[in-house]
């Protein structure tokens, strides 16, 4: 059983959970990467099969949807986690929420792109990429996601499915996909116990527009559209740092970046100048051996 399970519809976002899965083994809590390659042609199924379609990358157990016997339900039944992190709220991730919610399974949305803040705009991009022959060709797929779906509404009572959500939702997936997507048209499946976000204006998308609860969405920034970590992490920059300092090439450094936050409203609470200067200290400590620049 895993304790917590990374969900994403391919292996190509493993670089989202790496991290964490790290961080969380060395606390032995146990990870797994569900993911559903083979439901988008993006697996080779004769090779994963010989290995149960199970591999290890970065460190993480991945296993496509095969190897619980083309189920999402089953892999919930069988790991029995206690969260679910999830990079997207689409039909699967749906299906997860809606599980989850009735067997007391936390679930969390981690962002990890950027988004359009027209949401009406982004709907009608979606929309043009899926044409009436896209939706149709897909109609195999969600004969798997039906099945799924009921099961899931089935969790608390035996006509569960006969909720108007349930039939209304692929319907209306068929005629707008942007609209369901983006939450233009709203589901209560739509909303995980908690979504982590980039910025406030990310925090304002999800609240003002895509109906998400104020206590349910958490900034937390993102590094990498930090543009001055942006220009440490450029190429060069290490020679434009090791000659600045006179420092030999092979020198160990730290840079200590303060104030990098991309957007001016975004603030932590106790973040004080004289908590700045202790963790500085707290760091120079930890390192005397290093020669120390401000």
């Amino acid at each position: 059983m895993a304790d917590i399970i990374f969900f994403d519809y391919w292996t190509r976002g493993i670089r989202h959970f790496k991290n964490i899965s790290s961080e969380l083994s060395q606390k032995n809590v146990s990870t797994i990467l569900l993911h559903t390659a083979s439901w988008r042609g993006d697996l080779d199924i004769e090779k994963a099969k010989q290995n149960d379609y199970e591999e290890i990358i970065d460190g993480v157990v991945c296993r496509d949807i095969l190897y619980y016997d083309n189920s999402i339900i089953n892999a919930l039944k069988k790991e029995k986690p206690s969260a679910i992190v999830l990079l997207n709220v689409q039909t699967e991730d749906r299906i997860i929420i809606r599980y989850c919610r009735s067997n007391n399974i936390k679930t969390l949305y981690l962002m990890h792109g950027t988004l359009i803040n027209d949401t009406k705009l982004s709907s009608i991009t979606m929309d043009s990429a899926f044409g009436i022959k896209d939706r149709l060709i897909r109609f195999k797929k969600y004969r798997i996601l039906i099945k799924e779906y009921f099961i899931a509404f089935n969790q608390k009572h035996i006509f569960g499915f006969l909720s108007f959500d349930f039939f209304s939702y692929f319907i209306k997936l068929f005629i707008s996909p942007g609209k369901v997507i983006y939450n233009i048209w709203k589901f209560k499946d739509s909303y995980p116990d908690l979504a982590l976000v980039y910025t406030q204006a990310d925090f304002d998308l999800f609240v003002n527009k895509m109906g998400y609860a104020e206590n349910k969405v958490r900034v937390v920034g993102n590094y990498n559209l930090d543009e001055v970590f942006a220009k440490v992490n450029n190429v060069g920059t290490d020679d434009l740092v090791k000659r600045k300092f006179n420092l030999p090439n092979d020198a160990k450094y730290i840079l200590y970046i303060e104030g990098g936050f991309f957007t001016t409203t975004y603030s932590i609470p106790g973040w004080t100048l004289e908590n700045i200067a202790n963790e500085i200290r707290n760091i120079c400590n930890s390192i005397s051996q290093f020669i120390l620049y401000l």
